[in-house]
């Protein structure tokens, strides 16, 4: 998979985003919309038969290991609040891994970001869109 599209109505907010690259970073203030985007996608990824993991704040005190294998199998990888939890040995790996990477975080400072496409998320009038960074 090299690239996504989303195009649903999650909780009567329509959601119509395109991820041209494998390796995608989400910022923007808190309240734009980031979550509720990788909520969306990750409704989608099931809806379609897409198999995806979302990681969250909830893996604050996982283990590197323990994050990898949680997310071995999935095609899609979702990385949200990923400043509480993500390494750059972590965010190597999963771009090495192959798999299609959605992250949010607002601090990208440690992460390794080369070939990393940037969005800002914007929620306007009951939709949300992003444009690229």
């Amino acid at each position: 998979m090299n690239h996504l599209n989303i195009n649903i109505n999650y909780q009567g907010i329509n959601v119509d985003v395109q991820f041209n690259h494998i390796w995608n970073m989400l910022s923007g203030y808190s309240g734009t919309g980031k979550t509720f985007l990788m909520q969306a996608i990750k409704l989608f990824c099931m809806k379609h038969e897409i198999s995806c993991v979302y990681c969250d704040y909830n893996f604050l005190d996982k283990e590197i290991d323990q994050v990898k294998s949680f997310c071995k199998n999935a095609e899609v990888v979702l990385l949200d609040n990923a400043d509480l939890y993500l390494t750059n040995e972590l965010f190597l790996w999963l771009k090495g891994s192959g798999k299609f990477l959605i992250v949010c975080m607002k601090d990208t400072s440690k992460i390794d970001m080369e070939d990393v496409a940037e969005y800002i998320v914007s929620y306007e009038n009951r939709h949300i869109t992003m444009e690229a960074y």
